[in-house]
């Protein structure tokens, strides 16, 4: 496989090697990549617990005849909204720099 990378990100990668951090590129990208799907997890996470909390009170309001009116179609997008956010597609910089990874 083959990755793609601004010559900024190119230039972190190899001065993390350089550090002795990593022992090459790889294994930056691979140690990149997971902390992103760990983070990603997170905010879906975050995401579907703070919609979960936002039901509970309007239960327990309605429970409790302390309601008042919502719009579904704006609570719906907000929903929407809070699931994508973690997929959102990310801008990359149209200069790239290829470091091949190793096998």
């Amino acid at each position: 496989m083959t990755v793609s990378v601004s010559d900024e990100l190119a230039a972190i990668i190899e001065a993390k090697v350089a550090l002795g951090l990593y022992l090459n590129a790889e294994e930056v990208i691979r140690a990149g990549v997971l902390l992103l799907e760990s983070d990603i997890t997170q905010s879906q996470a975050d995401a579907r617990k703070s919609l979960i909390e936002g039901l509970d009170i309007a239960i327990e309001q309605s429970r409790t005849n302390h309601t008042r009116a919502v719009d579904v179609t704006e609570f719906l997008s907000r929903a929407r909204i809070l699931r994508d956010a973690p997929n959102s597609a990310v801008d990359i910089a149209a200069s790239t720099r290829t470091i091949p990874a190793t096998s």
